[in-house]
């Protein structure tokens, strides 16, 4: 990777957004050290079937993609379990929801994914940002990691990232929109076990006060 990981995965941001492979200026950018730490979830899988259904109590459609776990780097289940995998948009019948920036799996392709749980099944974190295909250099056969926003060699990305996970690495605390309190309030807390006390301005988000004040802490 980049020596400056997230200038990197910016500029990946930006080249996206100007050639019109996503509406890319909505999506917070997220180095890989920074979704590994937020999700429940990293690992290689294989996408073994799909279907699409009206998300309940709402008018528009979601994805369910399942994947077959391949290869756990963090997170509670083995290889070889089954994981929805739940993103906007789809067709169902004559109906179309589409959404701009939301990961596309296809069945039979191999990739990395970063997930969080949900209440009834898993999200991408940081949306397209938060898979990758798996693909082969044609020239050198090296394994590369693919998605809109570029490639990366598999070694490099997945080299570092077992670093920071088994080093149990803290990345820059940051508000990512969608993330629950719980998990706000545990990275803000673990930025400052590891001396990484996160920008005294994070204290008046809004959502760092309604974290830091759910557990009695003074905001």
């Amino acid at each position: 990777m980049s020596p400056n990981p997230r200038a990197a995965w910016a500029a990946l941001l930006l080249v996206a957004a100007f050639s019109g492979t996503a509406t890319a200026a909505s999506i917070q950018p997220l180095t890989p050290a920074e979704m590994a730490w937020i999700a429940d979830l990293v690992a290689r899988a294989e996408v073994v079937d799909q279907s699409v259904e009206r998300v309940p109590g709402q008018e528009w459609l979601r994805t369910v993609t399942t994947l077959v776990l391949l290869e756990v780097e963090k997170g509670e289940l083995a290889e070889g379990e089954r994981v929805p995998v739940l993103t906007l948009g789809g067709r169902l019948g004559g109906e179309e929801t589409r959404v701009d920036g939301v990961p596309r799996f296809e069945v039979g392709e191999r990739v990395l994914v970063f997930l969080s749980q949900k209440a009834d099944g898993w999200g991408v974190v940081g949306w397209q940002q938060g898979k990758f295909r798996v693909e082969e250099d044609a020239v050198t056969g090296r394994e590369l990691l693919a998605q809109p926003l570029g490639h990366v060699d598999a070694d490099e990305l997945l080299g570092g990232l077992r670093r920071d996970l088994r080093a149990g690495a803290v990345p820059p605390f940051q508000v990512v929109a969608g993330m629950d309190e719980a998990k706000l309030r545990a990275w803000f807390r673990a930025a400052e076990r590891a001396g990484r006390a996160p920008d005294p301005r994070w204290r008046e988000h809004p959502a760092v006060k309604r974290a830091l004040a759910a557990e009695g802490a003074a905001p």
